[in-house]
């Protein structure tokens, strides 16, 4: 976010998709996402050409202080976006199981997007699917896999089940008795001028709001000492002068604090925080069913800060998914019928539906489902779609989500890390109890059964459960099942 709000090269080392490696020098432009991927575009000073980078292909990365090759007026991260060829995001093609009803049926056949394709493998492993040996013949949309891709898929789904399976076969690598714990709490980072200052900032703030008020009562609710609170206060009103800061502090309790308005007043946006800002409200413009409060919002934000007009362009989300497209997600699971009213230019007309899959095409969501009024598979496209039974929607909800195993039971699971992926093992110990000396070992809290299997079958190879045994067994289960 540094070096696309600052316009600042990076050089990195690249993995292509053919698996060669080079190193790049490149003045960051944009950062976007799509099809499940984030995406880096920039100027390569090598080809001195524009390229775009799969961002999990990119290592070893640094900020380097060189002369840049700033971007157009008119550049565009989400047009940058569109250029990604659908053909980038090809099907597997899986054969008919007992638990992937959650994707279309060509025949006996269903289709797997690779968006990503540790995460489809693991969707695999978990539906206890089996690779077809040819790609069928018919495919929907325009999608399309060589046999050398589906061969691949095939042996790649194997031996990730294979070694899923032998790394849970027999006992534990290591006793859980054996491990000497660091607990996470205890890992402190350093604070900076900036978090002490923004801390002294916010201490000042309270007080001026809720005077008088105790120090003890101040301490409980910025979790420090009261001797913390006086030493803070006092370095503030030792900071600026008596006329512009006047602080009462008697007896353990601070009577009044007058003239820090102007201290505590919000300070100005940076370039990061706007980017930050711009993407966040990008998301908020697909989740919320109408815009024009976000936009609102956004134009507030613009008059006060012009620049982020032009920084807005640096960054795009492209096709998040519409949290409203849940409610078909679980009628596709459950495969409920819906009554629905289509609209088109020719017309509106009220049908029973039986919902097959979701596709995105162009930008645009589109449902696949068994028209009964039709008597045929019909693509509707989701704008155009009117849900006349809300309730039968909303009960398929609560069916679904009694039926994905993401009960709230709460275990402490201990698992062992064994691979080398640095982002990896920065998230295991941002989510973990307490993690190992060496932080391959973690201890987890598992409230969701569902997210904690995805964990480790998207690392099929790489995550061991140690404890407990049963939790052990299913992830076994998954591989053995393949």
């Amino acid at each position: 976010m540094e070096a696309v709000a600052e316009s600042k090269a990076m050089t990195f080392e690249y993995r292509n998709a053919q698996g060669d490696v080079s190193s790049r020098t490149v003045t960051v432009w944009g950062l976007g996402h799509r099809f499940g991927q984030w995406y880096v575009y920039g100027f390569d000073h090598a080809v001195r050409d524009e390229r775009i980078f799969k961002r999990d292909r990119m290592r070893q990365l640094k900020l380097v202080n060189i002369e840049t090759h700033l971007p157009p007026q008119s550049f565009s991260m989400k047009r940058a976006l569109e250029k990604i060829s659908d053909a980038n995001t090809p099907l597997a093609f899986i054969e008919d199981a007992p638990d992937s009803s959650a994707v279309v049926h060509v025949g006996n056949v269903s289709g797997v997007p690779l968006y990503n394709w540790h995460e489809a493998v693991g969707w695999m492993i978990r539906h206890h699917a089996r690779v077809a040996d040819v790609a069928p013949h018919s495919v929907p949309y325009q999608y399309s896999a060589s046999i050398n891709l589906q061969q691949r898929v095939k042996k790649t789904l194997s031996v990730a089940a294979k070694k899923l399976t032998e790394m849970h076969e027999g006992e534990p690598s290591i006793s859980p008795a054996n491990i000497k714990w660091v607990e996470r709490s205890s890992k402190r980072r350093k604070e900076t001028a900036l978090d002490h200052l923004t801390r002294v900032l916010r201490i000042a703030e309270f007080v001026k709001d809720n005077a008088p008020v105790s120090l003890k009562e101040t301490a409980v609710y910025f979790q420090t000492t009261p001797g913390k609170i006086r030493q803070d206060l006092e370095l503030l009103w030792l900071a600026v002068d008596e006329e512009s800061l006047t602080l009462e502090l008697d007896k353990g309790k601070v009577q009044s604090l007058s003239g820090a308005d102007y201290l505590v007043s919000g300070a100005p946006l940076s370039a990061q925080e706007a980017l930050y800002l711009s993407l966040t409200i990008d998301q908020l413009r697909r989740v919320i069913p109408s815009a024009g409060v976000v936009d609102q919002v956004f134009g507030k934000i613009f008059a006060s800060y012009p620049q982020l007009r032009q920084l807005t362009n640096r960054c795009a989300i492209y096709s998040a998914v519409p949290v409203s497209l849940a409610r078909f997600e679980s009628a596709i699971r459950l495969r409920e019928n819906m009554r629905i009213r289509y609209s088109t230019s020719r017309g509106s007309s009220e049908r029973t539906i039986t919902p097959q899959q979701l596709i995105l095409d162009n930008d645009s969501y589109y449902l696949v489902a068994w028209c009964h009024l039709r008597r045929a598979q019909r693509k509707f496209k989701m704008a155009d779609i009117e849900v006349l039974d809300e309730e039968q929607i909303i009960d398929a909800v609560e069916k679904a989500s009694s039926h994905t195993g993401d009960s709230l039971t709460h275990q402490k699971v201990i698992i062992r890390y064994t691979g080398q992926d640095a982002s990896a093992q920065q998230m295991l110990e941002s989510v973990a109890e307490r993690y190992s000396k060496d932080q391959t070992i973690f201890e987890i809290d598992l409230f969701n059964n569902a997210w904690f299997d995805s964990l480790v079958t998207d690392a099929a190879g790489t995550i061991e459960v140690i404890a407990p045994l049963e939790v052990r067994e299913r992830i076994r289960a998954y591989g053995s099942n393949s």
